[in-house]
């Protein structure tokens, strides 16, 4: 997420089809979160539940129901999932 403070625009960097960076003008709501995908879920030392994420990040505790190639709604301050979008094979993910 990159701001712009002088006129409070919301810009989300992405790739395009050809695989260019672009950006995308968001609200100030969407600037708040971050989708990411679930790459594994592990059970770590002492039984601690933990999943990592497409790019890289760890959190502890998740939802049991989170899966592996599910995507998360992850809020940037706290990192903690504020929701979650369960993968299906047949259709790909909703």
């Amino acid at each position: 997420v990159v701001q712009i403070e002088k006129t409070n625009e919301f810009f989300r960097l992405i790739y395009d089809v050809k695989g260019r960076f672009t950006i995308h003008r968001i609200t100030a709501e969407e600037a708040k979160y971050k989708l990411c995908k679930v790459k594994r879920v592990q059970t770590g030392p002492k039984g601690i539940p933990f999943l990592t994420t497409h790019d890289g990040r760890t959190i502890r505790y998740p939802d049991p129901l989170v899966k592996v190639n599910d995507t998360i709604q992850l809020d940037i301050a706290t990192s903690k999932i504020m929701d979650f979008i369960r993968f299906d094979s047949e259709l790909g993910s909703i």
